[in-house]
C-alpha cells in the first residue's frame, strides 16, 4: 500500500515527476512483467505433481495457448514500465529546467 500510497500524494502536491511515482510505476511494472511467468511454471508444477501422484502415463503435454492466455498481463506489465522511464526522463528534465524561469 504505501508504493501506490507514495505514488498518488506527488501529483497532488504539484510534483508530477516525483522518484516516488517512478519507482512506484517501476515496481507495478516488474511485477506485471514478471507475474505471467511465475503463474504458468508453478501451474506446470503442480500439474506434474498431481500426474505424477495419480501415476498417469498417458498425460497431455502443456500447450502454448495456456501462456498467450496471460500474456497481456505482461503487455501492461512492459507499457507500465515504458511509463516509468518517461517519468525517470520527466524527472531529469524538470531538475535541469528547474531554475531557468
Amino acid at each position: 500500500m504505501p508504493v501506490f500510497a507514495v505514488g498518488i500524494a506527488a501529483p497532488v502536491r504539484g510534483r508530477f515527476f516525483a522518484a516516488g511515482t517512478a519507482r512506484a510505476l517501476d515496481i507495478i511494472g516488474w511485477t506485471l512483467a514478471v507475474s505471467p511467468f511465475v503463474i504458468v511454471m508453478l501451474e506446470n508444477i503442480g500439474r506434474n505433481g498431481v500426474v505424477a501422484a495419480l501415476d498417469i502415463a498417458g498425460a497431455e503435454p502443456v500447450h502454448p495457448i495456456e501462456f498467450w492466455a496471460v500474456m497481456p498481463i505482461f503487455a501492461i506489465g512492459v507499457a507500465v514500465g515504458l511509463i516509468a522511464v518517461t517519468f525517470r526522463r520527466g524527472i531529469r528534465l524538470q531538475r535541469e529546467t528547474e531554475g531557468l524561469i
